[in-house]
């Protein structure tokens, strides 16, 4: 009888185990992104004061790299800044609109002409022909905060946020646009006095639905100043990633808004004193890409990084191209310029 009850409950403890296990996993799981199989990105050849743009493919699922033969754009080489989605998006900044006849898309295309408001202004693509800049203008006495959408809606929406509870408070600077089911979230970065005496910045998010606009502060104090120029702060995977001048990598959650220092990302750059510059973060789907590079030189890293992990890396050095996958090499080639190098490799922000 002892035994049988001694069974029993041993039975039910492991029973017990079992299901929290199982509810563990399930909830772990159920706040993991879907991964993405293939990540695009362009790569050009120059001729004649002309770039001409074709669309390769980092195969992320099985760890290898394949270029492509057919031209997307051909652009001339001084009017080559855009944003890319990843697809037949494309935002030309500070083009000029008479300038389209110098552009050739070799394939149906969605394409925006924006003149870019104020060196603190951003744009993105947030669904094939919807583009969106967020730009903050200094009026002389005070600064203005917009958001101006493009493409087959075309509106403009002046952004106040309440940030009353905080003294002095500003929008510093336009940090991401992401669409998700139909509601646009614009992320911002603005400045404060704590006390009246110490300077601290924040992050605030606005959502935008049917013409209705709501903040919410998604925390008052970062503890840095998101500075420098380039694609350096993306949202994905639930967080703001920031990528500052001394090399180091941030996230924000932005559900909690709790900061993480990401070292183990910096490690991976084997970051030292004499390479301590700023990294490249992208974003395709649920991926972030973040490529970190040496100044006048060819050698470079680039992350794939999903759910907190990185999935894929590619390694460049002075001779060779490695491509990395589960920690694992699955395809390496020799170094030239062009299209194989991977540091003039155009990658998406969608």
């Amino acid at each position: 009888m002892k035994q049988l009850l001694g069974n029993t409950i041993w039975i039910i403890l492991l029973s017990i185990v079992v299901i929290v296990f199982v509810v563990i996993y399930g909830l772990e799981r159920s706040h993991m992104y879907s991964s993405v199989d293939s990540i695009p990105f362009l790569a050009y050849t120059e001729e004649n004061g002309t770039k001409s743009y074709k669309v390769h493919e980092w195969n992320v699922a099985n760890g290898i790299v394949i270029f492509g033969n057919d031209p997307i754009c051909t652009v001339p080489s001084t009017q080559d800044n855009f944003i890319w989605n990843g697809d037949t998006d494309f935002i030309f900044v500070n083009t000029p609109p008479e300038a389209d006849s110098s552009i050739h898309m070799e394939t149906s295309a969605n394409t925006t002409f924006i003149r870019q408001k104020s060196l603190l202004a951003i744009q993105r693509v947030l669904r094939p022909d919807l583009h969106i800049q967020l730009s903050i203008t200094d009026n002389g006495n005070h600064t203005q905060a917009t958001a101006e959408y493009f493409g087959y809606k075309r509106d403009k929406y002046s952004l106040r946020p309440d940030l009353g509870e905080y003294s002095n408070a500003v929008l510093i600077r336009p940090l991401d646009a992401i669409e998700i089911e139909a509601t646009t979230y614009v992320y911002f970065q603005f400045a404060w006095l704590d006390n009246s005496t110490t300077l601290k910045f924040g992050v605030i998010e606005g959502k935008l639905t049917s013409n209705l606009l709501d903040w919410r502060v998604i925390t008052d104090d970062i503890g840095f100043q998101e500075t420098g120029k380039g694609s350096n702060v993306v949202v994905c995977q639930g967080k703001l990633w920031f990528s500052l001048l001394d090399g180091s990598i941030y996230s924000v959650s932005v559900k909690k808004g709790t900061l993480e220092r990401k070292e183990k990302l910096e490690e991976a750059f084997a970051l030292g004193s004499e390479n301590n510059t700023q990294s490249e973060l992208y974003r395709f789907q649920n991926a972030l890409i973040i490529r970190h590079s040496l100044p006048e030189s060819p050698i470079s890293t680039i992350l794939v990084i999903e759910n907190d992990r990185i999935s894929n890396r590619i390694e460049v050095d002075q001779d060779f191209v490695s491509i990395f996958h589960a920690e694992k090499k699955s395809m390496y080639y020799q170094f030239e310029a062009g299209m194989k190098d991977s540091q003039q490799w155009t990658f998406p922000i969608s």
